[in-house]
């Protein structure tokens, strides 16, 4: 069986926070996920986070998963 191939997901997190006027802390907080883990993700150091906790922040930015992440390609902010 062949294994799955990954594909990177990109995200739209810092845009959104500077957008928001939010902080790494209170999008943390609001996911319900670590700051150090909303840092990671902002800076591309960590690309593959699971479907429930981009749903978790994309409420945090009172949005969709769709709009905050995209899969395979570079990020286009949507409004």
């Amino acid at each position: 069986m062949k294994k799955a191939k990954k594909v990177p997901v990109m995200n739209n997190i810092e845009e959104l926070k500077k957008r928001n006027k939010m902080s790494y802390n209170q999008i943390a907080k609001a996911a319900g996920v670590s700051e150090s883990y909303i840092c990671q993700l902002a800076k591309g150091e960590r690309r593959n986070p699971s479907f429930s906790k981009m749903e978790r922040i994309a409420f945090a930015f009172e949005s969709s998963a769709a709009k905050v992440f995209k899969m395979g390609k570079i990020p286009e902010i949507m409004s």
